[in-house]
């Protein structure tokens, strides 16, 4: 059934949730140490599960990258002299290329097909809930025309804007419906590239792609766009998700008082702070964050952001901090 209310499954827990985006080098480790004779889509099953139980994150999701994620969708991958892939320019000019690509997306990915069995392998093994999370469609739209022809195309040439996030948006709708059928128990979207834009251009553009996602029967959304989007907050609300992933600089108090309370907060201790900083000053700044959210009951804590493959877990570790209790 997966988590269709969120705040009602957070009250239920009677305890503050916690869910860091990653697990850093320990996560590196384990890879590392895991046997070679595993498959990815094992491997990749094994540690949701290990997060989860040993860890004791309180959710998780594998997130399909950038690049496979445009592969999949069909689009022409370049590589370059030391072995890392990218976008050739100019693939998506013109809204006949747009129709045509579009129209030959392949049907069955093999990098959505490995993710999906990665997935169901995950619900076998893990008790917490767990998903698929995919990039949203405005960031995948920047990498398939180019972030700066994406940015002037809304001014100038809206129109194939459009019709490349409805062609997106359409994949994605499908993308995540499967992981729903393979028993992800929320939606995942990562939007970075909204960071960019204006609250116009993202009530324009983007709200009704993740709207398309974010519907009344689809399990709990949770949309992460990282950087400061303070201006951005009544646009993220109406997108229809249940969770926005805020990242530092918004300020989890300064969120609170601008979001309603059915909408739950994500967040929001600074990457680069569990990166670079001590265990006291992961802690001091966590025990801040408690004294912020008290007695808000609609926050889970994590990491303002991704973290960083090479953060050590001993500060990852002081997210888990219990919530002080009493005045």
């Amino acid at each position: 059934m997966g988590v269709r209310d969120l705040m009602a499954y957070a009250r239920a827990q009677g305890r503050r949730l916690v869910y860091p985006l990653g697990a850093g080098a320990l996560s590196q480790r384990w890879w590392e140490e895991q046997s070679a004779a595993w498959s990815w889509e094992e491997r990749t099953a094994q540690n949701l599960a290990w997060q989860c139980h040993t860890l004791d994150y309180d959710l998780n999701n594998i997130t399909i990258p950038t690049l496979d994620m445009l592969e999949g969708l069909g689009i022409h991958t370049g590589t370059l002299w030391d072995g890392s892939q990218y976008i050739p320019p100019g693939q998506l000019s013109t809204l006949e290329e747009a129709d045509a690509f579009f129209a030959q997306a392949p049907r069955e990915p093999p990098v959505l097909l490995r993710h999906l069995a990665a997935l169901r392998r995950g619900k076998e093994l893990c008790s917490k809930p767990i998903t698929m999370g995919t990039f949203g469609p405005l960031t995948l739209a920047g990498y398939l025309m180019g972030a700066e022809e994406l940015l002037v195309g809304m001014v100038e040439g809206p129109e194939l804007v459009r019709r490349v996030l409805k062609g997106i948006t359409a994949e994605l709708v499908d993308w995540h419906q499967r992981a729903v059928d393979a028993g992800g128990d929320f939606l995942w979207v990562a939007e970075p590239m909204a960071a960019l834009i204006s609250p116009r251009h993202f009530r324009s553009f983007v709200q009704p792609c993740l709207r398309a996602l974010f519907t009344p029967q689809a399990p709990a959304g949770f949309l992460h766009i990282p950087g400061d989007t303070t201006c951005l907050l009544d646009e993220l609300v109406d997108t229809g998700a249940q969770c926005l992933s805020l990242d530092a600089p918004v300020g989890m108090a300064r969120a609170l008082a601008r979001v309603p309370e059915w909408v739950v907060l994500l967040g929001d201790i600074d990457a680069f702070l569990l990166l670079e900083g001590s265990p006291a000053e992961v802690a001091q700044a966590v025990a801040q964050l408690h004294r912020d959210v008290a007695g808000a009951p609609n926050v889970i804590i994590s990491s303002g952001g991704g973290i960083h493959p090479q953060t050590p877990y001993e500060n990852i570790r002081e997210l888990f901090a219990p919530e002080p209790v009493g005045p």
